[in-house]
């Protein structure tokens, strides 16, 4: 070795990506995951209640809707940026921006984080997208 000995060698490696068990939900938080094109798949038991008067009034609730149809028109920008980070960097945070409850009468900000979680095998192919929201 030359000179004082001060060389060091550093190995970087990149860290795994976050394992949606892992993500704790807060009492005033929820859960919809959606397809790539945000057609909802899921709805988990408190995204229901908040949203289930509005929604439910066909018998399917909210599955099968888009998640543009529960944003408020001033903030479909921020939904359409988290939409197209989310592909570029497989998860996003957004700003506040508003859901729409009541059939437009009423609108309340959440805050999500945004997961895409993707698994090709030769038998199946998943895309989705979870948004993990909470109410502010």
């Amino acid at each position: 070795m030359v000179g004082n000995g001060s060389n060091r060698i550093l190995q970087c490696t990149p860290l795994p990506s976050l394992v949606l068990s892992t993500v704790s939900i807060q009492p005033y938080s929820f859960v919809i995951t959606t397809n790539v094109d945000l057609t909802i798949t899921f709805v988990d038991d408190r995204a229901d209640e908040i949203l289930r008067d509005n929604y439910n009034s066909s018998g399917r609730g909210l599955k099968g809707m888009s998640l543009y149809s529960l944003i408020h028109v001033a903030d479909t920008d921020i939904i359409r940026k988290m939409h197209y980070e989310v592909f570029k960097l497989g998860a996003y945070r957004t700003p506040f921006y508003r859901l729409i409850m009541q059939q437009g009468y009423h609108t309340f900000y959440v805050e999500s984080n945004i997961f895409r979680y993707t698994l090709n095998t030769n038998k199946v192919v998943v895309d989705s997208i979870t948004i993990v929201s909470h109410l502010v």
